[in-house]
């Protein structure tokens, strides 16, 4: 009878809550994604700012980052200005090795946010480059775009120009184009082509997706 009655109230509950996140009418949001949406932070530097006490929701400060905010009906206001979405912004930047694709890093080495003006945009990176690889990395404040291009699903390929430590003769190469296994699963196989080699080197342009 007690189980009943429990999930009676939770059934009657529940419009409710759909009911206060659709009040005002049009879509509504956390307030953290409203956040980052806009460009001001990451979805994680959204949280310290909310939890910061630096957020006010019709003039009240909240500090719950899942709050809910009607996009069309509540003002939201950081540090007393009212958020606003920010103009998209794509940057390309060449990543040289010796820096990590992070905005701090706990052992205080060189991240590519050093290699950016002050005066930037906030801009998240779009993947990720390790400490001793260099190319293309793209940093935008397009959470959608970013996502587009991140997400498994889409399988976007992704070029890369390797340089193994050693010669690789034609043996040595085929397991790389027949993919590999890792913990999640099998990796799609991927295309792997021979530039050249050196005296001690062998350079391959492989794609991924």
């Amino acid at each position: 009878m007690l189980m009943n009655a429990h999930m009676s109230h939770r059934k009657a509950a529940q419009p409710n809550v759909e009911g206060r996140r659709a009040a005002g009418g049009g879509p509504s949001k956390t307030l953290e994604r409203v956040l980052s949406k806009s460009g001001v932070a990451s979805r994680t530097e959204a949280r310290r700012i909310i939890h910061a006490r630096r957020v006010r929701v019709n003039g009240r400060i909240v500090e719950d980052p899942d709050h809910w905010v009607h996009l069309a009906a509540d003002r939201v206001t950081l540090d007393g200005s009212p958020l606003r979405p920010s103009a998209p912004v794509y940057l390309l930047l060449y990543k040289p090795t010796g820096y990590v694709t992070t905005r701090h890093d706990p052992d205080k080495r060189p991240t590519v946010y050093d290699l950016l003006d002050d005066a930037s945009p906030w801009v998240f990176p779009v993947g990720r480059l390790d400490l001793d690889t260099s190319g293309l990395l793209l940093l935008t404040n397009d959470t959608q775009f970013g996502e587009r291009l991140t997400n498994p699903k889409f399988k976007i390929p992704k070029t890369y120009l390797v340089k193994t430590a050693t010669l690789l003769d034609d043996a040595a190469l085929d397991p790389l184009r027949h993919g590999d296994t890792l913990s999640d699963g099998p990796t799609p196989p991927p295309q792997a082509a021979r530039q050249r080699d050196t005296a001690r080197h062998t350079f391959l342009e492989m794609t991924i997706t």
